[in-house]
């Protein structure tokens, strides 16, 4: 069985200057690539490998399969446009989640209640907030709280924020 190795990643490598090769090798980049192919066996796009992971960064994952072709092949998948069709469809999909969670787990009601002889006439959240979104007050809240770690504001500080003005509109009977 082959042992595992611990990689280090630079995690100052500047993709920029490899990408649109701004000075990082010593010769011509089209000979380097026509050198490097010579030794590569050749793996097709969407075939089913076997492998070892070595390395995991923020943009890829490299995996050991046994050839030299491991870095090519992850070349040749994001020149293909694959991995951005990936990331567009992950995106999506963590939004809508985020969202299924919003409704979900955030809670924040209006108990503003206009009564004429005991019958209630007005309610502010089914009348109006529910009316024009359901669910509105929850997303303005959380869109309130990402939109403050955004600007810098310390987490902890903006859950005892949270927790404060919850606090005191309760005892205010404004929310429910």
């Amino acid at each position: 069985m082959e042992e595992n190795k611990t990689v280090v990643t630079n995690e100052n490598f500047d993709w920029n200057a490899f990408e649109n090769d701004l000075g990082v090798y010593s010769q011509p980049k089209e000979e380097i690539a026509a050198a490097y192919d010579k030794t590569l066996s050749n793996v097709a796009v969407g075939e089913v490998v076997e492998g070892t992971v070595t390395a995991i960064t923020k943009r890829e994952v490299m995996v050991n399969i046994g050839y030299k072709s491991g870095g090519e092949a992850v070349l040749k998948l994001m020149e293909s446009g694959i991995f951005d069709k990936v990331v567009k469809v992950a995106n999506i999909l963590g939004c809508a989640v985020c969202g299924a969670l919003i409704c979900s787990y955030v809670s924040f009601n209006w108990n503003v209640v206009m009564m004429r002889e005991g019958v209630e006439v007005f309610n502010l959240q089914t009348g109006v907030f529910d009316a024009i979104l359901p669910n509105m007050m929850p997303l303005l809240l959380t869109m309130g709280v990402y939109g403050l770690s955004k600007k810098g504001v310390k987490s902890s500080y903006i859950t005892f924020g949270t927790m404060l003005l919850g606090f005191v509109l309760g005892l205010l009977g404004v929310i429910a």
